[in-house]
């Protein structure tokens, strides 16, 4: 009876039922490893397959760079290079999924980050700042091993910016993948690139700023005009969570 409710008829039936839900794990577990959790989540969403196409969605982007790693690299083997590269991603990706976030992709040794997409999260704002933190705590116990080691320590630079972005599938008809665009995501990436300018470590905008709900410790730095917009924006610090 419980095998004519699941119209099968025999066992063996059952038996290759398993093994094609078997192979398709399988291939879900792998295919995991190489996409994001927001394209594994829009692909779980379809009912009619991966479609090309967006919405638009409030969400909170953070880029971190790992400072002084390009000159590290110019003068080790490759095998070392990915190696430590590995072990730097490796603990930023724990932090980012600890906080709800999804690591949209990896560009050389910068990470793309997303909160508030492809799922929902109201505290997006608070998760990005809470997440630059605990990067820069992290960051500060791999340089102690590193110092320890005779190792040349290394420093990190993080932008967020939060606002309307569009997220959705984005490629061609043979490779797509979950991302967001929009002006939105240009700024974030620009926020990175000002610590270098003023010596800090995490640089938020006021739109993010706005949307926090916790307190933290939080510096003006001013207004500055960055490449792309033609009106300054202000731009703050933030060194730790009171």
């Amino acid at each position: 009876k419980a095998l004519q409710r699941l119209n099968i008829n025999s066992l063996g039936e059952l038996a290759s039922r398993i093994n094609v839900m078997i192979v398709q794990l399988h291939e879900r577990f792998q295919l995991a490893k190489f996409v994001s959790r927001g394209t594994m989540t829009a692909i779980a969403r379809s009912d009619e397959g991966v479609k090309l196409g967006g919405q638009r969605r409030d969400v909170a982007i953070l880029f971190s760079d790992i400072r002084g790693y390009t000159a590290f690299a110019e003068h080790r083997d490759p095998e070392l290079v990915i190696e430590v590269l590995n072990q730097c991603f490796r603990r930023q990706d724990e932090i980012v999924s600890r906080n709800r976030g999804d690591i949209d992709k990896f560009v050389g040794d910068l990470i793309m980050a997303l909160f508030g997409a492809p799922l929902d999260d109201a505290d997006h704002a608070d998760h990005a700042v809470q997440t630059a933190l605990a990067m820069s705590r992290e960051l500060d116990a791999l340089n102690g091993t590193r110092r320890a080691n005779g190792q040349t320590p290394f420093d990190i630079g993080v932008g967020i910016n939060s606002g309307e972005m569009v997220a959705g599938m984005i490629g061609s008809d043979r490779i797509l993948s979950y991302t967001v665009i929009g002006d939105a995501v240009n700024l974030g990436s620009r926020l990175e690139g000002l610590n270098k300018q003023y010596g800090t470590r995490i640089i938020v905008s006021d739109a993010t700023r706005t949307r926090l709900k916790a307190r933290y410790e939080i510096r003006p730095l001013g207004d500055v005009t960055v490449k792309g917009r033609s009106q300054p924006i202000s731009i703050f610090e933030v060194q730790a969570r009171l």
